[in-house]
């Protein structure tokens, strides 16, 4: 994809300064834009190329899942966290995984209806998940390697990213919207000029 093509741009906000877990942040972002092309080229119109594109699509989602969250389960363990801020962060991933079953079976039988569905929850889950969640999740194992009890990290957490998810919510909704929009009025603007 070239620059022009790309809605969601990867910068720093996203890096939890764990390299593995920020590269496999890095081919989610990637995936995402790839499916915003397609959708704004409107290079989804129900043929058995879409279909097959839609199997690969979630083939390397749920493969995502399972590598992906395997890494930041071992970086709780690791770290240290208390066991509900671990078992917070599984419900989220668990919830990650049922979203994307149904989804699924959506999205194989009407890509071109089910596409924005699949945009929206992808989107959604980088504001909320990646950026209050996984950032949460760093900042927990670097307060527990500086001695503070992991309770008390998990109680801090939990306030803080209550307070964060509100305004994710509203963001990832208004920048997607935003995005999209600009892309269909600049794709209607050059169908809208006369041929000379």
């Amino acid at each position: 994809l070239q620059s022009k093509d790309i809605i969601f741009k990867w910068t720093t906000d996203y890096c939890t300064g764990i390299s593995g877990i920020d590269k496999q942040h890095y081919r989610l972002i990637e995936l995402i834009n790839e499916l915003c092309f397609k959708t704004m080229n409107n290079e989804l119109e129900g043929s058995n190329e879409d279909e097959e594109y839609a199997v690969k699509v979630f083939k390397e989602l749920q493969n995502y899942t399972k590598y992906h969250f395997s890494e930041e389960y071992t970086e709780m363990i690791n770290g240290k966290l208390c066991k509900e801020a671990i078992e917070s962060h599984c419900a989220e991933h668990s919830t990650f995984v049922n979203q994307l079953s149904i989804l699924e079976y959506a999205f194989l039988r009407n890509a071109k209806e089910e596409i924005w569905k699949l945009l929206y929850f992808l989107s959604h889950w980088l504001s909320t998940h990646i950026l209050i969640s996984d950032k949460s999740l760093t900042r927990q194992i670097l307060a527990i390697r500086e001695g503070i009890d992991p309770k008390e990290v998990w109680a801090r957490e939990k306030y803080a990213m209550n307070i964060f998810s509100n305004r994710a919510n509203l963001d990832s909704i208004m920048k997607l919207i935003e995005k999209i929009s600009l892309l269909k009025r600049n794709q209607n603007y050059g169908q809208h000029i006369p041929a000379r």
